[in-house]
C-alpha cells in the first residue's frame, strides 16, 4: 500500500488483469469454448501483482473464449474484497480539492483494466475523456497496472521456457498447475534477487517524470483494443458491465487526490530493478557447453519497467 501511495493512488491493493495462456493439448470438443480474439485454444488464468511484480493471487483457470467480466464473478480474492469479507475496515486517507485537508475512506480496491466490471472496488483508466485529470489519472494508472499484470507475464515467459509455448498437457488440472507453480517459482526468484524489497529504501525512488504524459495521452486516444470476439451466449459470458454509483464517486475522489499530489510534486515512480538492484540483471543468460565451458547470451533485458 505504502508503495502504491508514492505512486499517486493510496488504496491500491493490487492490479489485476487477464492473462492467456496457449494450450496445444486442448481436447477437440472444448475448443469452441477456449477460442477467443487469439484464434487458438488458451486457458485464461486472472493473475494479481503489483508494481515490484509481485503475484498475489492467481485464480483459474477458466476457458479462453471466457472474458473478464465473468471471470470476475468466480475470482475468490476480488470478490472477497468486493463484498466486505476482506480489508473493508481498511482506512487511508485521499487530499481533497483544496489540498490542505484529507478525507478518510475505507476498504481497498484494485487496479484493473477498463474490461472489468464498474464496481468500487475495481478502478481502472480512462482512454478518452475531455477532463484533464482524469486523463492524467489515467495515464499514470495505465503504467502502475501494466507491470502487475502483462509485464510479470513477459518475464515468466522468459524464465520459465514452458509458458513461451503452447502447453502440451492434455490434463487442465496439469495446467492449471504449471501455471500456480510458474507463478511460485516466479516470486521466489524475485524475492531471492532481492526485488520485493523494491520501494522500502528512499535510494529506489525518483521524482516522476511528467513532461511527455500529454504527448503520451494524445498518441493513446488514437489507438483501440480488439473485440472480445467469441459466441458470449454459448459461453455464457457476462457482456454488460455492471455499475456501482459509488465508483465514480470513488474514482472523482481518486483524481483529485492525484491532482493534489501532482501540482505539489509528491509523486514518485519506483526505479528499474537494474537501478535499484545492480546487481541483478534479466538480460544475461549462462549457456553451459557439453565440453564444461560457459558462454553469456545477451538478450532484451525482461524487467518490463518504463
Amino acid at each position: 500500500l505504502h508503495l502504491h501511495g508514492q505512486m499517486g493512488y493510496p488504496g491500491a491493493i493490487s492490479q489485476t488483469d487477464g492473462t492467456k495462456v496457449a494450450w496445444l493439448g486442448c481436447p477437440h470438443g472444448d475448443k469452441y469454448s477456449h477460442i477467443g480474439k487469439e484464434g487458438i485454444p488458451t486457458k485464461l488464468f486472472l493473475v494479481s501483482g503489483d508494481a515490484r511484480k509481485i503475484i498475489h493471487h492467481v485464480h483459474g483457470s477458466h476457458p479462453g473464449g471466457r472474458n473478464d467480466l465473468t471471470a470476475a464473478h468466480y475470482d475468490e480474492f476480488m470478490q472477497s474484497v468486493h463484498k466486505g469479507r476482506r480489508y473493508a475496515n481498511h482506512t487511508f486517507e485521499l487530499y481533497t480539492g483544496n489540498g490542505l485537508e484529507k478525507s478518510l475512506h475505507r476498504g481497498l480496491y484494485f487496479v484493473t483494466d477498463n474490461g472489468f466490471h464498474r464496481w468500487r472496488v475495481t478502478q481502472f483508466p480512462s482512454k478518452v475523456s475531455i477532463e484533464k485529470w482524469l486523463l492524467r489519472w489515467s495515464k499514470r494508472l495505465e503504467s502502475l497496472r501494466k507491470p502487475g499484470t502483462e509485464c510479470i507475464y513477459g518475464i515468466m515467459k522468459k524464465r520459465i521456457r514452458m509458458l513461451a509455448l503452447p502447453i502440451s498437457f492434455r490434463d487442465t488440472y496439469k495446467v492449471d498447475n504449471l501455471f500456480r507453480f510458474a507463478c511460485s517459482l516466479h516470486n521466489r526468484l524475485q524475492r531471492h534477487y532481492g526485488l520485493d524489497k523494491i520501494g522500502q529504501f528512499d535510494s529506489d525512488w525518483a521524482l516522476a517524470n511528467h513532461s511527455r504524459d500529454d504527448e503520451l495521452i494524445a498518441a493513446q486516444q488514437r489507438g483501440l483494443g480488439l473485440p472480445h470476439i467469441v459466441n458470449d451466449a454459448a459461453l455464457g459470458n457476462i457482456t454488460e458491465a455492471e455499475f456501482q454509483p459509488s465508483w465514480a464517486s470513488f474514482r472523482t475522489s481518486l483524481v483529485t487526490h492525484f491532482r493534489v499530489q501532482w501540482e505539489q510534486k509528491q509523486i514518485f515512480w519506483p526505479k528499474t530493478a537494474a537501478e535499484c538492484r545492480p546487481g541483478y540483471r534479466t538480460d544475461v543468460h549462462v549457456r553451459r557447453h557439453g565440453d564444461g565451458t560457459e558462454d553469456e547470451e545477451r538478450g532484451d533485458n525482461g524487467d518490463g519497467d518504463e
